[in-house]
């Protein structure tokens, strides 16, 4: 009898086991993107958004890991200060393509800690 319950809490313990069933699909976007300052914010009058930007950032990473920006200069001790400064538009690019069977489905682009962004 002992070992016919053994068995069957062997057998119970192992088939209840929860599955790790993905049901979403996801593409990765890190690594090497497209990249231009836009410091005459102009890109968008100029159509940026159908051509190659000449520069490159890795992503996830920040203007100032990529060392985008204007160095700064500002030596004070009394906040933290950025490596690298940069208030204005920003342009980022990279090709992504879409499987087939993305087709008639809900697709989310999610920018993590961005400010405000069009896509």
């Amino acid at each position: 009898m002992k070992i016919s319950y053994l068995l069957f809490s062997f057998f119970i313990f192992f088939s209840c086991k929860p599955e790790n069933t993905n049901y979403r699909t996801y593409i990765d976007l890190t690594g090497i993107w497209q990249f231009a300052l836009d410091t005459a914010d102009t890109g968008i009058l100029q159509k940026w958004y159908l051509t190659e930007l000449k520069d490159v950032v890795h992503l996830p990473g920040t203007m100032d890991i990529n060392c985008k920006g204007f160095l700064n200069k500002d030596t004070t001790t009394l906040h933290l200060n950025r490596v690298y400064k940069y208030e204005g538009p920003a342009w980022y690019r990279k090709k992504v393509i879409i499987p087939e069977d993305f087709a008639d489905k809900h697709i989310i682009l999610f920018l993590e800690r961005t400010k405000p962004a069009k896509i």
